[in-house]
């Protein structure tokens, strides 16, 4: 059953995709003319793509258990697109050199909260009786893949359309770093919590 918040929160993830991706279409195609730190095909292609994976998880989470993307993960997906959005539109990427490596430490916690939400609610479903160190493990090591295949990302724009946004052989390995840093904090975080929670419990 679909909470009240997830329904809301999925909703309003709908409509901030929406209006975004519309807008950065209109500016692909000609029809407005604001300006980017880098490029609309980026831009579009990199909002499509956090949403559509979200709402492919959300899919499947039905498909298989009849259950619904958890609300706090598509807020966290509402503040990965706005993050990345802002910085490219408001040039706050070239404005402010800490701006990238704020996003991509962001990226760490959004995406590893984001799998523990989601293999946790998988595992009654598909019933796995894995110890909880093991869905800390995986989440965390999902979300290095999307930090991976999101500096591919970086990488194919640039070579299709030389939009130097990769940067170059340290900042990319900055940025994973960064990303790294921030799901390791997030694991360590939800360990000690629930470590202090079963020592309440005793």
């Amino acid at each position: 059953m679909e909470s009240r918040f997830t329904h809301w929160m999925r909703w309003i993830a709908t409509g901030v995709f929406l209006a975004l991706f519309l807008f950065e279409l209109g500016n692909l195609l000609g029809l407005l003319h604001f300006q980017v730190e880098y490029t609309w095909k980026g831009r579009v292609f990199s909002t499509a793509f956090v949403f559509c994976v979200a709402s492919l998880i959300d899919w499947v989470l039905q498909k298989t258990g009849k259950i619904r993307l958890h609300g706090m993960v598509w807020m966290a997906v509402i503040v990965l697109i706005l993050v990345d959005f802002f910085g490219d539109v408001y040039s706050f990427y070239g404005r402010w050199f800490w701006y990238d490596q704020v996003a991509h430490f962001l990226g760490g916690p959004i995406l590893t909260g984001t799998f523990i939400c989601v293999y946790e609610d998988l595992a009654p479903v598909l019933k796995w009786h894995h110890p909880g160190y093991v869905t800390l493990f995986m989440a965390y090591t999902t979300s290095v893949l999307f930090a991976v295949l999101y500096e591919m990302q970086e990488y194919l724009e640039d070579v299709f359309s030389h939009s130097h946004r990769l940067g170059d052989g340290p900042d990319t390995a900055n940025d994973l770093l960064l990303n790294l840093i921030g799901g390791l904090v997030t694991v360590a975080l939800v360990t000690g919590i629930r470590y202090y929670r079963s020592r309440n419990r005793r």
